[in-house]
């Protein structure tokens, strides 16, 4: 009885991870990321493309004009997403063409950095950057 006692006064003192804590230990768990370029070049203005990702190893968000869904697995620096789910609502030439891009890069991806600034940064397996985004 003692060794329960003691095994729940120390899972109750365990201090409650918070969004920032996980910034700082490299997780990608918490707000929404809004995405800011893809290979280096700016997405359209007034698109708004982005990640959320779950404690269940989940991620979903927007990607452009469509929600989308898939699973991810993320280690220390390496990520991998699972199948990409999307509707398909029509949204223009140029943001249909974005939003297959986007998508594209999310299935490329084999790992991520997050900067001091907080910047995420999504990396293909040449290490070339694949989508970078900020904390929203």
């Amino acid at each position: 009885m003692k060794s329960l006692m003691m095994a729940f006064s120390l899972i109750c003192a365990a201090p409650v991870a918070t969004a920032q804590d996980g910034l700082q230990n490299g997780t990608l768990i918490g707000p929404e990321w809004v995405v800011e370029s893809m290979a280096g070049r700016p997405i359209i203005d007034s698109s708004r493309m982005t990640l959320v990702f779950g404690t269940e190893g989940r991620v979903e968000g927007r990607a452009g004009c469509n929600p989308y869904t898939s699973s991810f697995a993320q280690g220390e620096a390496d990520l991998r997403f699972g199948l990409l789910l999307s509707r398909s609502a029509d949204c223009g030439p140029a943001l249909m063409q974005q939003e297959s891009r986007f998508l594209a890069a999310l299935a490329e991806v084999t790992g991520f950095s997050i900067d001091p600034t907080g910047a995420l940064t999504l990396l293909r397996a040449d290490d070339s950057v694949a989508v970078t985004a900020r904390r929203d």
